[in-house]
């Protein structure tokens, strides 16, 4: 069910572009003579043009950006058989013991014959203001300008996912593997090395995700694996391939084209909405007396009466359910239905949603996450499962490495927040500031407790006069 109301005019005129642009692609593959890689990107821009509305740019920009990726990835399907898969940071010296670690797994699993497919290393690259080098290593680079399409390329067909020490963009490729493998769409091992670099993240994450709250189950915690040494991640890589989920196995260049549709038809849906506050947190294990569920209820009704902003939420459940309901506070019922967003995941979707308006849906998890925060002022996220963390890490990437605009990200519950993000800068303090990240990139989040006074400090950074021109920039 996908239930789009067309907000003003300048929203239905960004509608149709859209779909202008997507059927104007389709028109540019049949053209393109020689089927390169590029030849259809270039008749797109001839028949397309400049887009002509300001308030456009961002969706076309994106837009652009993917069918890039997605004609690049058509090449590398064919190029690239079955290999091990190495996560790990861009930023680290040649004399650096980690540096050392890898190199020598990369050789252990060359000896075994293996292919060795690498994102931090540079061999599948993402296109940054910065860290742009290619190892003199590598063989064959593929140049992406989309995280989406090069983390769905990174792990097709892995047969193991080594993850070595390295920033937030490591973490999101990890959290994107191993939410695959929980999903039962990865069924390689994720082996992370060497173990304590990320024990004090990890040991956080099992404590209170894991143990404390119960939002992660101990098996999908064990999916992920742990080695010291590049003998013992050797032997953890070559395990048995777990089973896959059951149904029709996509190709690559299928999941692509699936994943263009979904993004493309998402955009559509979001373009009409006005820029909204999203609210993110476990779908399962949250109570209604919960402190964090009950800041969630104030801190809505707060931004439905003292602002215009949307409210999306992006997970069933009781998050929505409250949402829902504290709106209704303020507003009266045929309100309620033009300020509440939903983004959500098709599979997720009961018949306790029908008659509800649901602004997007989708069956993949990339183009569910990706979406969700377009355009979005700020997010809040509750106490969360792996879904919700993956979320978490691809929004805190994509801001740190400016390939979006930076937005309040508060993370709500002191409890809960504050272990883990104490761990995750204990794992990537390093020797010096840079080896891993900037001391201050992970100043993007906030953890916030749920007084009233944290009510306040969040809503006063919506509402403020910066980040309003900031928005006016983006949808104008």
């Amino acid at each position: 069910m996908l239930e789009i109301n067309s907000s003003s005019s300048s929203d239905a005129d960004v509608n149709k572009s859209i779909k202008r642009w997507h059927d104007a692609y389709q028109k540019a593959l049949t053209q393109s003579p020689t089927r390169s890689k590029n030849g259809a990107v270039r008749i797109f821009e001839r028949i397309v043009g400049s887009p002509p509305l300001p308030a456009e740019q961002r969706a076309y920009e994106l837009f652009h950006r993917l069918i890039s990726d997605l004609r690049e990835m058509e090449d590398f399907e064919k190029s690239y058989p079955l290999a091990m898969v190495a996560f790990g940071g861009a930023r680290l010296r040649s004399d650096d013991p980690y540096y050392f670690l890898a190199r020598q797994l990369g050789g252990i699993l060359a000896m075994e014959g293996f292919l060795v497919r690498t994102g931090g290393g540079e061999s599948i690259r993402i296109v940054l203001p910065f860290e742009q080098a290619i190892s003199p290593s590598i063989d064959t680079c593929t140049m992406m300008k989309t995280f989406a399409v090069r983390r769905t390329a990174l792990i097709w067909n892995a047969r193991g996912i080594a993850v070595f020490p390295g920033g937030l963009e490591t973490l999101n490729e990890l959290f994107e593997a191993w939410r695959g493998a929980i999903n039962r769409k990865v069924d390689c091992p994720i082996v992370v090395l060497p173990s304590r670099f990320y024990a004090p993240f990890l040991e956080a994450i099992e404590k209170v995700v894991v143990i404390g709250r119960g939002l992660i189950s101990t098996s999908d915690f064990g999916l992920l694996q742990k080695a010291e040494s590049s003998m013992e991640a050797k032997h953890l890589l070559m395990q048995p391939l777990r089973e896959k989920e059951m149904g029709e196995q996509l190709t690559l260049r299928e999941k692509l084209i699936y994943l263009r549709h979904e993004l493309a038809r998402g955009l559509t849906a979001i373009s009409e909405l006005p820029p909204a506050v999203v609210f993110i947190g476990s779908r399962h294990f949250l109570i209604r007396t919960d402190p964090e569920v009950l800041f969630l209820r104030d801190l809505v009704k707060a931004v439905v009466a003292t602002s215009t902003l949307g409210v999306r939420v992006g997970v069933c459940g009781l998050v929505d359910e409250v949402i829902h309901e504290s709106v209704n506070e303020v507003r009266d019922r045929k309100a309620t239905a033009n300020i509440i967003q939903r983004v959500l995941i098709s599979e997720d979707i009961d018949s306790g949603y029908e008659g509800k308006r649901v602004d997007a849906c989708f069956k993949s998890l990339v183009a569910h996450r990706e979406i969700l925060t377009y355009n979005a002022t700020a997010a809040f996220f509750l106490p969360s499962d792996l879904p919700s963390l993956d979320i978490l890490f691809a929004l805190v990437c994509e801001i740190q490495t400016r390939r979006r605009e930076r937005i309040p990200v508060f993370l709500v519950g002191l409890e809960f927040w504050q272990p883990i993000m104490d761990g995750l800068r204990e794992t990537m303090r390093g020797d010096y500031d840079g080896q891993f990240i900037k001391y201050d990139d992970l100043d993007i989040v906030t953890v916030i407790g749920t007084a009233p006074r944290d009510l306040e400090n969040a809503m006063a950074e919506i509402q403020s006069p910066q980040r309003r021109v900031c928005m006016a920039a983006i949808v104008t």
